[in-house]
Order: structure tokens, then C-alpha cells, then sequence
């Protein structure tokens, strides 16, 4: 029973002090749809050869749950084509699209590879042994083209459908085809590594074949964009590049593209990246054809998405994108804080350096950091007189300015056209004892401390002064006039979630200090218990 009781206070005393110190400790799900796909088509025909046709087509997918890099077998199949006999195919091509990105094809003619083509960048949805339905992913950034390719005796030919990135679409078919017959030359299987890091924002980024050094293109740009991304059209960082290489002994175009997906508050959301690697030519009574696609669609699950007014603003000499929707943000950059304000948010972001910008349905702006002018007056509200720190802002827009502010109570006032209009208490926030204010454009503020506020009743009063000091106005005027007098006291820093300006920095400091005398308690009890049983 000794050792129980002390088991016990062991393991409250750890629980207590990791709840002060981790937040957000739980590892983030990420959903993945990989393929890997390499078709290669090889045609002899002479006088003395009627004619060889072979196919080889590699494959090795996954969907599922992953943590980090994972495995996937890859099996290859090389087939003898040869001519069969001829038929006619009327139908209807039938395709599905959901929009997470999984396709679903129905033919009257069976298909030996699907593939969509969606802002210039080529992906091979599946590619098999001739088959009536198949299936697969693809990303389709909102519209795309579908390809659906058969064989046609010891020839390969083609239909395309216009799709988009969720819905059900259908092609008539009427078509005279040869029935191809296929036989199995060889197999063999082997395993393929892959890798889940994504490009880092606003860094420029490298692709490369397989690990192949010379199919590999490095310091690749980005652009930003919105794209579509299970549902929604977000912010999203691309980079794209194109080069050559020599595969299976000719010169292919390789095509790269990434594809970085955000969400709100900038979390990362997930990311697309896929290649495509083509090329045919001829040498003398031999053709040769050859396709090689890699796709990975990566999802970090739990993490909201936002579409709404998307705007692009120049923040420390780099353009960021932002959205905005029912107080919330979703951007390309990192995001520090945010502070809900009478009229939109304000976010702090770190691009480079950390900045501001102001937020709402229809406007999005840097704002910039201004030192006020400080003076000590005295102000007169509703017949009484206060001792007030003055300042002077010299902004002509939306700006912040810091007060080093005392624990206690306080008003904060700002001086519209000669009148005292107590600032809004979402338009300002503290951090470490620090006031930190919106002006939205004031140029005069006021910061009263009292412990009797019932003195002040009206948030419109005129104000006099006992010492000399400036008196100017902004030319442009807040909207919101408050119906009653609040006074304010030290509140949390800015945050993700919006800070209250009602708590006290001493409550919380208290909480902290009790919660230790209750630890130690504990500790001294399980002691004495331990030496009262010996």
C-alpha cells in the first residue's frame, strides 16, 4: 500500500507540469495516393520481319495512411501484341471524378492506360493489361483533359473527354477496332522507395528522376497561386521546371511540378508533386514509344481549408497570398498571430522577417510598426481630470504603436475631430506588459489609468488640457462609436485564437504560483505518508 500511495503522487506530479509546457504534441496524420506508372511500346517492321510488337508496363501504387517514407512494390509485365480480329464498339465512355482526386473509367473498349492533363502537366492515372474499368487519382486543378488510350490491333490510338476536378462525364463511342491478342514474354517485381518532404515556402526548390543525376533540375522558382485542393481553391506555392535526359536510349522531355497547398492560419495542408517523363522516335524499321509518371498526393488531415476574396500584397519585398473569410485567414506566408480588430484581423506573418497586415472581405494591407511621440497631460472627462499619457502618431493609414503599460485598470481613448472616443477593445491588445495598438487611422490617443471608472459614463466626451499639446486629427474616421464606457486591464498576448482583453497578467501569475504550492504539497504528504508506514 506504501508503494501504491507514492506510485500515485509520482505520476500526478509529471501530468501536471507537462500540461504547462506541451501543447499540440500530438503527430499529424497524413493521407497519401502514390503511383508510379512506365508504359513503353517497341514496333519492328521489315521485309524480313512481318512484324514484332511489344508492351511493357510497370506499375506500383499505394493509398493509405503514412507516418513517413514508405515502400512500394513495383511489378513489371512484358507483352507480345499481335493482331486479332476486327470489331465494331458502339457505347459510351463514362467517367468519374471525386474530388479528392479518385477516377473512375468505364469503356466499351478496353484500355491499356488512362491519363489526365491539367495545367500543362501530364499524369498517368493507371496502365495495365487491356481492362473495361479501371481506376486510379489524379490532381485536376479545377479542369482537365482525360485521354483514354487502347490498342487497336499492334497500334496504339486514343479518345479524349473534357473533365473537371469533381463530377461524372460521358463520351459516345463508335468505333471499329482490332481486338488485339496479348501474351505474357516476361515478369518481375522490385521495390521502390518514397520519400514525403515537400518543398519549403518561399525557397527555391529541386527535382530530380529517382534520385537520377542527370534528370534533375535545382534552384527551380516558385509562383503563387490559388489552386484547387479537396474542395476549395486555397493558396498555394508552385514551382514547375523542364528538361531532357536520355531514357531507354533516346531523348525524353521530362516535366516537373510541385505543388504546396495551405490552409488556415497558413498550416501547411499538403502537397502535390508529379512527373512526367515522354518521348517516341523512329531508327530505321524500329519505333519506340515511352511514358513514365510519378504522382504523390499528400494530405495532412485535421488541418481546415478556406476559400473567400483572395488578395496579394508586397510584405518585407515578397509578394504573399491571402484569404479571407468570417474572421478567418488562410495564407502562403508563416503566420505569428492573429488579433481579431473592429474591422477585419490582424495577422502577424514572417516572411524573411516578421510584419503585419490588416485583413478583411474586401481590403488586405501591410501596416506598418510607428514609435508615437509620448507627453504627460491631463485631460478632463465629464468633469473630471485625469492624468493621461498622450500619443502622437504620425500615420496617415493603418498603423501599430507600442505603450508600456502598468498592471491595473485603464482606458484608452483617441482624439476624433476635437472629440474623446473610447477606442474599440478589439483594437488593441498586450503583450509582456506592453500595449500594442491598432490605429485605424487615429492620430492622438490617450491612455487613462483609474480605478474608478464609474466617473467616466460616455464614450463621446470633449476633453481640456492642463499642459500644451497638439490636437490633430486623422483625415478618415473609424465607424464604431462604443454605447458605454469599459475599462481594460493586462491582457494575453496575440494569438491564434483571439485574445480576451478583460484577464489580468497578475491572475495569471497567481494561478501559476498556487498550482506550484499545491505540487509541493503533494510531494510533502506522499513523504509523510511513506514515513508514518516504515
Amino acid at each position: 500500500m506504501k508503494v501504491k500511495v507514492f506510485s500515485v503522487l509520482l505520476l500526478l506530479i509529471p501530468s501536471l507540469l507537462f500540461a504547462f509546457t506541451v501543447s499540440g504534441s500530438e503527430a499529424q496524420t497524413t493521407q497519401v495516393n502514390f503511383s508510379e506508372y512506365s508504359i513503353s511500346f517497341h514496333s519492328i517492321n521489315s521485309v524480313l520481319n512481318v512484324g514484332t510488337t511489344t508492351m511493357t508496363i510497370s506499375n506500383a501504387t499505394f493509398n493509405g495512411t503514412v507516418s513517413g517514407q514508405f515502400k512500394v512494390m513495383k511489378q513489371t509485365a512484358t507483352y507480345l501484341v499481335s493482331e486479332g480480329k476486327t470489331t465494331h464498339v458502339n457505347g459510351t465512355l463514362t467517367v468519374h471524378v471525386n474530388q479528392d482526386g479518385f477516377v473512375s473509367v468505364r469503356s466499351p473498349i478496353p484500355l491499356t492506360e488512362v491519363e489526365v492533363s491539367t495545367d500543362s502537366q501530364n499524369e498517368v492515372v493507371w496502365a495495365g493489361a487491356p481492362s473495361s474499368e479501371v481506376q486510379g487519382y489524379a490532381y485536376i486543378n479545377g479542369t482537365g483533359t482525360l485521354t483514354a488510350y487502347f490498342l487497336n490491333g499492334t497500334s496504339m490510338d486514343k479518345i479524349e473527354l473534357n473533365v473537371s476536378a469533381e463530377g461524372n462525364f460521358t463520351l459516345p463511342i463508335n468505333y471499329t477496332v482490332n481486338e488485339p491478342s496479348l501474351t505474357i514474354k516476361s515478369t518481375s517485381e522490385s521495390e521502390i522507395t518514397v520519400e514525403l518532404n515537400g518543398f519549403e515556402r518561399y525557397h527555391s526548390g529541386n527535382f530530380m528522376m529517382n534520385g537520377s543525376s542527370y534528370i534533375n533540375i535545382g534552384g527551380v522558382n516558385y509562383s503563387l497561386s490559388t489552386s484547387y485542393f479537396e474542395g476549395k481553391y486555397v493558396p498555394s506555392m508552385i514551382w514547375r521546371a523542364m528538361t531532357t535526359g536520355v531514357i531507354v536510349g533516346n531523348g525524353a522531355e521530362v516535366n516537373y511540378m510541385n505543388v504546396e497547398f495551405f490552409g488556415v492560419n497558413g498550416t501547411e495542408a499538403g502537397f502535390v508533386r508529379s512527373m512526367f517523363v515522354s518521348n517516341e522516335g523512329q531508327i530505321g524499321f524500329a519505333s519506340n514509344s515511352f511514358q513514365h509518371s510519378r504522382l504523390l498526393i499528400v494530405r495532412y488531415e485535421g488541418v481546415s481549408l478556406l476559400s473567400g476574396p483572395t488578395f496579394t500584397i508586397e510584405s518585407n519585398g515578397v509578394k504573399v497570398m491571402v484569404v479571407y473569410n468570417h474572421d478567418n485567414v488562410s495564407t502562403t506566408a508563416y503566420v505569428k498571430g492573429i488579433h481579431k480588430v473592429q474591422h477585419g484581423l490582424l495577422v502577424k506573418i514572417f516572411v524573411n522577417s516578421s510584419s503585419y497586415l490588416f485583413v478583411n472581405s474586401s481590403n488586405a494591407t501591410t501596416v506598418p510598426q510607428v514609435k508615437p511621440q509620448l507627453t504627460h497631460v491631463n485631460i478632463k472627462v465629464n468633469s473630471t481630470i485625469y492624468n493621461a499619457l498622450e500619443a502622437d502618431i504620425n500615420a496617415s493609414g493603418y498603423a501599430l504603436f507600442n505603450l508600456t503599460v502598468q498592471n491595473g485598470s485603464f482606458l484608452l481613448y483617441k482624439n476624433v475631430n476635437g472629440q474623446l472616443i473610447l477606442v474599440n477593445h478589439e483594437d488593441y491588445f498586450i503583450s509582456n506588459n506592453t500595449l500594442i495598438v491598432f490605429s485605424d487611422p487615429a492620430q492622438q490617443y490617450y491612455l487613462i489609468y483609474t480605478n474608478n471608472t464609474s466617473q467616466v459614463s460616455t464614450s463621446s466626451s470633449s476633453y481640456t488640457s492642463t499642459s500644451s499639446m497638439s490636437s490633430s486629427s486623422s483625415s478618415s474616421q473609424s465607424s464604431y462609436t462604443s454605447s458605454s464606457t469599459s475599462s481594460s486591464t493586462i491582457s494575453p498576448s496575440m494569438s491564434t485564437s483571439t485574445p480576451s482583453s478583460s484577464a489580468s497578467s497578475n491572475v495569471q501569475n497567481y494561478t501559476v504560483y498556487i498550482i506550484a504550492v499545491i505540487v509541493v504539497i503533494l510531494i510533502a504528504v506522499g513523504i509523510a505518508l511513506l514515513l508514518r508506514r516504515k
